[in-house]
C-alpha cells in the first residue's frame, strides 16, 4: 500500500487558526486504520486521521 504525503507539515504550523476558529483540521484516506496509525507514528504527526476504508464511499455514493 502506497500512502502519499499529505499536507500535514504545513497544516501543523497552522494549527493556531483552527484553534482561534473553533475547527479542527483532520485528514481521510481509503487505506486501513492500522496502516494509517503506522505511518502517522513513523512521521511523528499528531493530526486526527480517520479512514474510509469500510462501507462510507458505497454508503455516500463516492466509491
Amino acid at each position: 500500500m502506497r500512502l502519499t504525503r499529505p499536507l500535514t507539515p504545513t497544516r501543523r504550523s497552522k494549527r493556531h487558526d483552527d484553534d482561534e476558529r473553533d475547527t479542527t483540521f483532520v485528514l481521510v484516506s481509503a487505506a486501513p486504520i492500522d496502516a494509517i496509525e503506522r505511518y502517522k507514528s513513523r512521521m511523528g504527526w499528531d493530526i486526527p486521521w480517520f479512514t474510509t476504508a469500510d462501507d462510507f464511499s458505497v454508503d455516500f455514493g463516492v466509491d
